[in-house]
């Protein structure tokens, strides 16, 4: 019997071997052809990748959180742990209000700075409140885990904002404080989030400065609800700011005006 004949290596190629085998021999005899569909494919390719991108590009967020609560619960502990990472025992009542900003990195990799304002505690500063959390993103509302009057300060806190701020995007934590110390910590979250559930599922976080259990949660748990309500709004108020500056430093110097001197 005669042999069979011998194929051509391309012919027994894989089924995407011939495949590329065809477009060689197709871009040989089209060059013009084979450069569009090439130039075609950089394209779509750079154009997945631009938009892979820009969803996946971290963003930068800058807003304001505001802390109130009764005097002497710790809020003032709690904001120099977070920005500096110091505790002091004898911590002296604040007076008025402050504020100092912190850069924090969320989970998701955004960049937020937060302008945290810490408020005075005393009743006779409470009508300068309004002032400070007007404007403001979140509201951190504390209470002493070891003293219940706190609480029912905190409640009324959390009214008043209810009734005084228009905003309904804006973010309320109750913090509870000194957890280190409750001995009874069980029963007073409970009570924390039965109230926050009664005010459209408030965030609750079991905080303490000394220990620095639950600070920095607290805040990266604050950031990461206000850029999900409102992200979107908060990176257009920068956007048109940013467009102002620009306006600003690119504003033609003015021409002198003609003189109507002779000379």
């Amino acid at each position: 019997s005669g042999s069979l004949p011998v194929l051509p290596s391309a012919l027994l190629a894989p089924q995407d071997a011939t495949t590329r085998l065809a477009d060689a021999t197709h871009a040989k005899s089209h060059p013009r052809a084979a450069a569009d569909t090439s130039g075609s494919q950089k394209h779509r390719r750079a154009m997945s990748t631009a938009i892979f991108n820009s969803a996946a590009a971290p963003k930068s967020y800058e807003f304001k959180v505001v802390l109130l609560g009764d005097r002497g619960v710790g809020k003032t502990c709690l904001v120099l742990r977070f920005i500096e990472g110091l505790y002091n025992a004898r911590q002296q009542s604040t007076i008025g209000a402050f504020f100092l900003t912190k850069k924090i990195k969320t989970s998701r990799g955004d960049d937020c700075k937060i302008q945290i304002w810490d408020t005075a505690g005393q009743e006779r500063f409470r009508a300068m409140a309004p002032m400070y959390y007007r404007n403001a993103a979140a509201a951190v509302v504390c209470f002493d885990g070891t003293d219940q009057r706190t609480f029912q300060t905190m409640r009324t806190w959390v009214e008043e904002l209810r009734a005084n701020v228009d905003d309904k995007k804006l973010v309320i934590a109750i913090a509870i404080t000194k957890s280190d110390l409750d001995e009874h910590r069980a029963e007073t979250r409970r009570k924390a989030e039965e109230f926050a559930s009664s005010i459209n599922d408030a965030l609750v976080l079991e905080t303490s400065a000394k220990n620095d259990v639950g600070v920095r949660e607290l805040f990266a748990t604050v950031a990461e609800r206000v850029i999900e309500l409102r992200g979107e709004e908060l990176l257009a108020a920068s956007d048109r700011q940013r467009g102002l500056s620009l306006k600003t430093e690119r504003a033609p110097a003015r021409e002198p005006e003609p003189s109507n001197s002779c000379c």
